[in-house]
């Protein structure tokens, strides 16, 4: 089985229902960082780990304004990215960072961003291409 899919198995569609609606309540009240430690501690749900998401933060955010900004995608391959450029430090885990790193990370990718006038979606994918050519 997917492990995606395994969520369905683990968890009901109620609880999955009442887990991402209360972390994506936390998206909308607090922002991105605190968000994804709902989702890493008290909303976490079996098979959803960070890499997913944040893709989940990142979707369910991306169209409205969240405090302090929207949120940015976080996986193994950007983090691969990251350390080719430097960025942080060579002992990151390849996934299941903390709320600090991912609070650091998305600051990063805004202030970055905010500095060459583009949008962090595109740092983000830049980010991405990179470090899909990585080994």
């Amino acid at each position: 089985m997917n492990r995606r899919a395994r969520i369905f198995g683990h968890s009901t569609p109620e609880d999955i229902d009442a887990q991402l609606g209360e972390a994506l309540d936390v998206l909308r009240a607090q922002g991105a960082a605190d968000a994804y430690r709902a989702f890493n501690n008290e909303q976490r749900l079996p098979y959803l780990g960070p890499a997913f998401f944040t893709k989940v933060l990142y979707f369910a955010g991306h169209d409205r304004a969240t405090v302090p900004y929207r949120p940015v995608i976080l996986d193994s391959v950007v983090v691969r990215a990251l350390k080719a450029n430097g960025a942080v430090d060579p002992g990151w885990p390849e996934n299941g960072w903390t709320t600090d790193q991912y609070r650091l990370y998305a600051d990063g990718v805004h202030e970055y961003a905010q500095a060459r006038g583009v949008l962090p979606d595109q740092v983000e994918a830049a980010l991405f291409f990179r470090g899909k050519q990585r080994p």
